[in-house]
This record gives structure tokens, C-alpha cells and sequence, in this order.
């Protein structure tokens, strides 16, 4: 993930920009490699999987956000403002110059910075070649990776291991929701107490479409994550909980659980 904060000189709280790797993982490995350029193998190849991708997910993003999410285009760039901080989601960037690539950089930063907010702007590695670049020179500072991982439902729907200490339930109950941003925040060691309403705003403006789980050990929430649905595309977005500390896509796992979870997050 590509995060930008504002020259410290400015004192605007840091800006974020988003995942710079967007290839899906398992098209990394050498099996899925072979499978793509396989024939006779029923499997999408990775430049398929993109444009769905880029169409489908990131050219939906402004008919489905969750309630208190504010979406406002600037030509190319779909800027949201939300309870916790600012995004920007930009595709299609080519046929900007420089200069105005620069700009449209410079607009966001500074509409977010006169609101004393932060702001993430989302990047994927087929982006245009030069806009972590350019999204550093305007003060943009770069965040961990994160991966997307594409595959089929059908494909994921085998059943995990079952550990007897921990069980996962559905939940919409409030107090599990600001349970669950107290467990992030146990996690990350920062304040998400926002995740909470986020949530419970997923649930009001989407019923149909958001689906919440928690894993439970001894009273305590050690794990969460979330699926949400996307109408109207072949795409449901699953942020499952992985084992701490080998990483989280979307949700986490609490650092005294690692062992306990693991064969649970390997089927998800």
C-alpha cells in the first residue's frame, strides 16, 4: 500500500495512499502460472482478471458506498469523504499530462488538508507507470503492500479446520461490532473505534449485502471479517482474518491467537 502524508512543514495530519500491488497473489505462483497458458484449463488468465477487476470493482465504487461516505468526482478522480479520513480512486489516468496529473494530486491533497483530514489515495500496479511518482512529489508517503486476491467462490467453499476453543458466529449486534474495533485497535495500536459505526452504517445501508463474523476464544473476540456483496458484478469483496503476525486482508486476528487460528483463516 502507497500512503502520502503532506510535507511535515504544512502540519496537515499524514495522507495515506493505498495498495500498490494489485495483482492477485495466487497468479504468482508457479501452478497458476502454468495453468494460465494451459488450454485446455477453465481458468481466467491475469489480464482478463484485471479488466474485470478495474470495470467491476473499481468502476463501481461510487454506487456503493456505506452511509456517511460522501463521493465527489474531479474528472478522473472519485474523492470520498468519510467518518474516519479521506480516499481518492482513480482510474484511467493515461491520457492526462503531466501537469495536469500533477494538479488533480494537488487538489486532493489540499481539499482534505483545509478540512484538517488525512487522506489514502489507492494505487494498484497497473496503474500508470509514473503516479506513485508523482504522488510522492506532492507529499504522499507510501504504506505497507497489500495484494488482491482474485478466485472463484466455488473454489474457496471447502471447509477449514475446526479448532473446539474458538467459535465464529454472524453477528449485526452492536456491541459485537465495537468489540470488534476494540480488537482492532489491540491490534493495529491505534484508535478504530470509528470500524464500529462503519460497520453498523455497512448494515443499514446494505443489509442484503454485508455479512459480519466474529471468532470467539474464552469471552474475548479474537478475529473478524467481512463479506460484502456487490450487485451487479461477478465480484463479493471477503476480508478474512489471517493469522497475526503473518499479515490481514480487511481484518485481523489478535496477537495472543496466532496458533489457535491458523487452520481456521487457511480455508477462507
Amino acid at each position: 500500500m502507497l500512503s502520502v502524508a503532506p510535507p511535515a512543514s504544512t502540519g496537515v495530519p499524514p495522507v495515506g495512499l493505498g495498495p500498490l500491488g494489485v495483482v492477485p497473489a495466487y497468479l504468482e505462483s508457479r501452478a497458476w502460472q502454468h495453468a494460465v497458458h494451459d488450454p485446455e484449463a477453465d481458468v481466467p488468465t491475469l489480464s482478463i482478471l484485471l479488466d474485470a477487476h478495474d470495470e467491476q470493482v473499481r468502476g463501481t465504487i461510487a454506487t456503493r458506498l456505506p452511509t456517511g461516505w460522501v463521493p465527489e468526482w474531479d474528472g478522473p478522480l472519485l474523492r470520498v469523504t468519510t467518518p474516519m479520513r479521506g480516499f481518492g480512486f482513480a482510474r484511467d489516468l493515461e491520457a492526462l499530462s503531466v501537469d495536469d496529473l500533477d494538479a488533480l494530486i494537488g487538489r486532493t491533497r489540499d481539499f482534505f488538508a483545509q478540512r484538517g483530514e488525512s487522506v489514502e489515495w489507492k494505487t494498484y500496479g497497473h496503474d500508470r507507470a509514473d503516479l506513485t511518482e508523482r504522488l510522492s512529489l506532492a507529499g504522499f508517503e507510501p504504506q505497507g503492500d497489500e495484494t488482491v486476491v482474485i478466485d472463484r467462490a466455488a473454489d474457496l467453499a471447502a471447509p477449514s479446520g475446526v479448532i473446539d476453543v474458538v467459535s465464529i458466529r454472524a453477528t449485526t449486534d452492536p456491541a459485537d461490532l465495537r468489540r470488534i474495533a476494540e480488537m482492532e485497535s489491540e491490534v493495529w495500536g491505534q484508535d478504530w473505534s470509528w470500524l464500529a459505526d462503519d460497520l453498523a452504517n455497512r448494515i443499514t445501508s446494505a443489509p442484503d449485502n454485508s455479512d459480519i463474523f466474529v471468532a470467539e476464544a474464552e469471552g474475548r473476540v479474537v478475529s473478524a471479517g467481512w463479506l460484502v456483496g456487490m450487485p451487479g458484478t461477478e465480484f463479493n469483496a471477503l476480508w478474512v482474518a489471517r493469522p497475526w503476525p503473518l499479515g490481514v486482508v480487511g481484518a485481523s486476528t489478535a496477537p495472543s491467537w496466532p496458533e489457535a487460528l491458523r487452520s481456521l483463516s487457511s480455508g477462507a
